[in-house]
């Protein structure tokens, strides 16, 4: 019994060998797995800077292992070559070899290109008051960080300072209990960048350059540190100093 046991186990472990060898196969780079005509396409690194990309797609809708519904130049070369004829990833933009894609445009990367500076750098034309900014809080903000940015379960608290802006933080948190932008916050500016970058959450990128002053404005006016009808802009902005300004230190490490 034991020796017929031995077979049936020796006969039941042959299509898992067989199953890792094919694996071991793949793992290693072989061919004699490959659809054809991707055979032809294997190119040594070191010996061939480029490779030319088939340009006409067989009966069976594969030559070279390139899926024949996906657009096909008649000529695609990439600028290095790896085993298997696949480009190598490199910072230099190259032509993409399976056909799609391109490169963004100058208009496309200036809607991304949007942070703003401690310094002001990068703040848009337009402004904001706080008193302009009480309906914009209300229906944009005031649901998850409270009626008065005093925070809720679903987000973080905006208004406070520390009593006599001491920032001793063992004793100030203690009676603060948080950190929040008129007691951790060094700029200004960068209130606005946050703002426009991404909020509301669930919408980030939908408010106005206008709102995004005037929510701004509401908050340096909730924290005390502007009058309610003063105008925020990309001069004006810039000069509101934070009560935690001198509190932070340039990171100049090496990098």
């Amino acid at each position: 019994m034991r020796g017929a046991g031995s077979r049936g186990a020796g006969t039941g472990m042959a299509p898992i060998i067989g199953a890792l060898l094919m694996v071991g196969a793949l793992l290693l780079g072989g061919s004699a797995c490959a659809p054809d005509g991707a055979a032809d396409l294997d190119v040594n690194a070191a010996e061939a800077d480029e490779v030319t990309w088939p340009s006409t797609v067989s009966a069976d809708g594969i030559e070279g292992g390139v899926p024949a519904h996906l657009p096909i130049p008649a000529a695609r070369t990439a600028p290095q070559a790896v085993s298997r004829g696949l480009p190598v990833r490199s910072s230099e933009p190259v032509e993409a070899p399976l056909g799609f894609g391109r490169s963004a445009t100058a208009d496309e990367i200036a809607e991304w290109d949007i942070d703003v500076r401690p310094d002001g750098t990068g703040l848009p034309p337009g402004s904001g008051t706080a008193e302009e900014g009480v309906p914009i809080y209300a229906a944009q903000c005031a649901s998850c960080h409270g009626a008065q940015g005093e925070g809720t379960p679903a987000g973080w608290p905006l208004i406070g300072r520390n009593p006599g802006d001491v920032f001793d933080f063992n004793e100030s948190l203690a009676q603060e209990e948080r950190r929040v932008i008129g007691n951790y916050w060094p700029h200004a500016t960068t209130i606005y960048d946050y703002i426009r970058r991404s909020m509301p959450m669930d919408r980030p990128g939908h408010l106005s350059d206008d709102d995004v002053y005037a929510l701004t404005a509401w908050i340096l006016w909730r924290t005390l540190l502007i009058e309610p009808d003063e105008v925020m802009d990309a001069e004006s902005l810039p000069g509101v100093v934070m009560p935690s300004a001198d509190r932070f230190v340039p990171d100049d490490r090496p990098r």
